[in-house]
């Protein structure tokens, strides 16, 4: 992918995680551009992109089971970078899915753009915590 691709992630990443230090960053950006190059979440896909396949598939699963990088702050950076873009006039339309397969329960709030909706926020909820939520709200 291009130098301005990778700068454009790099910043984006920044900027919606500004906690997070250089090797997280940049982990996170190279593996994201995997992901959009590979179109692929598929772990193994994504370390064959790094050159050395043993040593990618380490650092993915360094940063995978970092405990610094929470899903829950993860989720919530990138939720506020895409809401603080959003015009402050006019109409802001947002979608909600809630999935539940047995024990597993996802809910997915998703900025329509055009006519695609871009997941912008996916808590992964607990078991006991999942009911569906209020049709009212």
């Amino acid at each position: 992918m291009k130098d301005s691709n990778l700068t454009r992630v790099h910043d984006y990443i920044k900027e919606a995680l500004p906690w997070a230090h250089g090797h997280q960053l940049n982990a996170l950006t190279t593996f994201v551009l995997a992901i959009f190059e590979q179109q692929t979440g598929c772990q193994a896909e994504l370390a064959r992109t790094q050159g050395k396949q043993e040593a990618a598939c380490k650092r993915l699963s360094r940063l995978i089971h970092n405990e610094r990088l929470s899903p829950k702050w993860l989720a919530e950076g990138v939720a506020h970078q895409a809401l603080s873009q959003v015009p402050p006039f006019g109409k802001v339309r947002l979608t909600m899915d809630w999935t539940s397969e047995g024990e597993q329960h996802l809910l997915t709030v998703s900025l329509v753009i055009g006519r695609r909706a871009v997941p912008i926020y996916s808590p992964r909820l607990p078991p006991k915590r999942a009911s569906r939520p209020d049709a009212s709200v």
